[in-house]
């Protein structure tokens, strides 16, 4: 993904984070708590957000971005922690079968709207703004860039339509698209850890520890 934007990144982000599993005595449960105790506070935040808007008058085009950004978030939420339930154990079929909620069927449509964004006008248009910053956006080569982030929405796709059983292959094919989504993510973000959102990060990261648990 990094050439996506033009730019061969010396040290993509992915390699910094996998460092991350090579530490000395590695155990998932401090991330865990590190991704709960961020999530607490992202509601507290779309509580206050919320809050501050309903006192204020707002037209209906503000009104329907903010909302719009908080569904994404929300099914953003909803990824994040089902990754970090995940990690006491993939349920498979026979544990699905007599439950009222399919988890594995969940996260596929979290996952599926995931990737859909990419669809999306204003993120889009968010993706060519970052490439303009960088000076590779112009209007002759619009139309390539355009391609290219629709390409990578094909991409995602085709692997996630992998997902069809809750056996390992469903997940990895799960976990892989997540994976990959933020890998593409880094790469919008000029594979600048700094600029990156900790979203994507906590997705990336659960995501390839998930998929080394399924390959062991």
């Amino acid at each position: 993904m990094t050439a996506y934007l033009g730019i061969e990144a010396k040290d993509p982000v992915s390699i910094k984070l996998e460092d991350y599993f090579n530490t000395p005595g590695f155990q998932i449960e401090p991330l865990r708590r590190e991704a709960w105790e961020y999530l607490a506070r992202l509601d507290l935040d779309n509580v206050a957000a919320l809050e501050a808007r309903i006192q204020t008058a707002v037209n209906y085009d503000d009104a329907f971005c903010f909302f719009r950004s908080k569904e994404r978030l929300n099914n953003t939420r909803l990824i994040i922690q089902y990754l970090i339930r995940f990690c006491d154990g993939l349920p498979d079929e026979s544990d699905i079968m007599d439950d009222i909620v399919n988890p594995f069927e969940q996260m596929r449509e979290f996952t599926a709207y995931h990737i859909h964004q990419l669809n999306e006008a204003d993120v889009v248009e968010a993706i060519l703004r970052e490439h303009e910053k960088l000076g590779l956006l112009k209007e002759a080569n619009r139309w390539y860039y355009q391609g290219q982030i629709r390409k990578s929405h094909q991409e995602f796709q085709t692997t996630l339509e992998r997902a069809i059983l809750p056996n390992p292959d469903g997940y990895s094919a799960v976990f892989n698209t997540l994976r990959n989504v933020s890998r593409f993510w880094f790469s919008v973000r000029r594979e600048e850890l700094k600029h990156c959102r900790r979203t994507d990060v906590f997705i990336y990261l659960f995501s390839v520890y998930l998929l080394k648990v399924i390959n062991r």
